[in-house]
């Protein structure tokens, strides 16, 4: 072996380490790239499920607040019957619900 195939032995090796070495990074790249789209596309996800969660929580509080309305005209409603005269109840429980359905 003379000289000179030693060192095209050498040049070779070193080009197929360079070749290997940037094919490795370039790899790494694209997985790297790949996790970080996937990152963002939680980000996203978990904003919509929170933006949805905060909606359902307001629509809960509206149906309290109706059902709330609702049972005291029907308490007005049962006392009015019991007592029949009960008038000034029936009044505010009207006033109450016509509030309520208005400001809706």
């Amino acid at each position: 072996m003379s000289f000179e195939d030693i060192k095209t032995f050498f040049i070779v090796l070193f080009a197929i380490c360079g070749v290997i070495t940037t094919l490795g990074g370039t790899i790494n790249m694209i997985v790297k790239w790949k996790k970080e789209s996937k990152i963002e596309m939680h980000d996203i996800a978990l904003k919509d499920h929170e933006l949805r969660i905060r909606k359902l929580e307001d629509t809960s509080h509206d149906q309290d607040s109706f059902t709330k309305v609702l049972c005291n005209s029907v308490l007005a409603l049962v006392s009015h019957e019991i007592n029949g005269n009960s008038v000034k109840k029936l009044e505010d429980a009207q006033k109450e619900l016509q509030e309520f359905l208005i400001n809706k």
